[in-house]
């Protein structure tokens, strides 16, 4: 089984998720929120060091700042983005022939409509939280010496968090030697 860097138990705590839900259902929504939310920011070498951590006891004292790291900083993005994974499938049960939607006896089901507010809601803080994990490992890059150091296949760390469909970083100015090369290919952009 994959490491986790969130029980289900804490997504049931942090979130509005009751106690009563399934963790056979939380566990495969937490492993995609972490790798599609959490591994780009982090990168490969780093994602890798956390999780051999976290198998071998990351509580110990020389382990502080991958423990600070974890709590602090990955814990709470992931807990928000697992939320709005999980949110897609709950409501839905699949069987051997049929996918339906559960009705309650203490209420009515909820409406697309009506998660999609929760979902984008819990998306801007999942996003909030995983800017300040960027923005933490930036700051820190002596620290966490296995963030810089990807390669080959490895999955480089992002520094890019909010990519909704507007671009909101500072245009990359072009140096002398591109300007000269433009100029003599004759481009006018």
């Amino acid at each position: 089984m994959a490491t986790l860097y969130v029980s289900a138990a804490r997504l049931k705590r942090d979130t509005p998720l009751g106690s009563s839900v399934d963790e056979n259902i939380l566990h495969p929504q937490i492993t995609i929120a972490q790798d599609r939310h959490i591994l780009p920011a982090l990168g490969t070498k780093l994602d890798n060091k956390i999780k051999d951590l976290i198998a071998s006891g990351i509580d110990d004292a020389g382990n502080a700042v991958y423990k600070k790291l974890l709590d602090d900083y990955i814990c709470p993005a992931l807990t928000q983005f697992a939320f709005v994974e999980v949110c897609y499938v709950l409501r839905l049960r699949f069987s051997n022939n049929s996918i339906t939607v559960p009705d309650s006896e203490q209420g009515a089901s909820a409406s697309i409509q009506d998660l999609k507010l929760v979902l984008e809601r819990s998306q801007d803080i999942a996003m909030f939280y995983r800017q300040r994990l960027i923005d933490y490992l930036c700051d820190n890059v002596s620290d966490y010496p296995e963030y810089n150091t990807n390669s080959g296949s490895d999955l480089d760390p992002s520094t890019r968090n909010y990519f909704q469909n507007m671009n909101v970083y500072e245009r990359k100015v072009p140096d002398n030697q591109q300007i000269a090369f433009l100029e003599a290919i004759n481009y006018r952009g």
